[in-house]
């Protein structure tokens, strides 16, 4: 079963050559996902929230080389595969089924513009504005 996601890619990265006589050519995209909130350990303890990444291989080299002038974070549109082994289900990318949307402007410069270089550094004890 296919079916076509928009995820915000964070990183990208490519490998291309030759070792041992054996060719090899792909790249990779590291996309945003959110951890559950509320998630537990199997003792109970602890939560989760906030993002982390996973990584879909989305085919070669030239993969990499339509998105290196496009700034990190940005939206791009996944087709993917429902794949299973019969106990557990995963998503695998369908070849030419990557295409990138638009940039994302990140949290920092819709709050500072260009107005500051980076985020200002907060003392032991002073509060975050």
């Amino acid at each position: 079963m296919e079916m076509v996601f928009t995820g915000k890619v964070v990183g990208m990265k490519y490998s291309k050559g030759e070792m041992d006589g054996n060719a090899y050519d792909s790249t990779k995209v590291f996309v945003e996902v959110g951890l559950k909130d509320g998630f537990k350990n199997e003792s109970g303890e602890g939560k989760g929230r906030g993002v982390s990444t996973t990584s879909y291989s989305i085919g070669d080299a030239s993969e990499y080389a339509k998105c290196e002038h496009l700034p990190l974070p940005f939206m791009a549109e996944f087709k993917m595969e429902m794949v299973t082994n019969g106990s557990e289900v995963t998503f695998k990318p369908v070849k030419g089924g990557f295409k990138p949307l638009g940039v994302v402007e990140t949290a920092f410069e819709q709050v500072a513009g260009d107005k500051v270089a980076g985020p200002t550094p907060v003392k032991a004890n002073q509060k975050a504005a």
